[in-house]
């Protein structure tokens, strides 16, 4: 009898380790002005807010971010080699 081997889609999760972020640059005439917040994208834009009302710019580059690891499947050959991998590096 042949094994037949399928290959596993390979799947991104959150990870609950790290923090998401939430940024803005000002993108005026080389205004250096950024701010970064954790898990808090109203702070964001409260800073966007104020910094257009202390210095007239309203050009902004804004971003987020959330922290995300690629696992197997859960019940895989691989997913299982993986969490060994794990207990072993701990």
């Amino acid at each position: 009898m042949r094994a037949t081997y399928r290959p596993a889609e390979w799947q991104t999760k959150q990870d609950s380790q790290l923090c998401a972020e939430s940024f803005a640059e000002c993108r005026e005439d080389d205004c250096p002005e950024m701010f970064k917040a954790v898990e808090n994208p109203q702070a964001v834009a409260a800073w966007m807010r104020q910094h257009t009302a202390d210095t007239g710019h309203t050009r902004y580059w804004e971003g987020h971010g959330r922290p995300v690891v690629v696992t197997p499947p859960d019940g895989s050959v691989a997913a299982r080699r993986a969490a060994e991998f794990d207990r072993v590096r701990a």
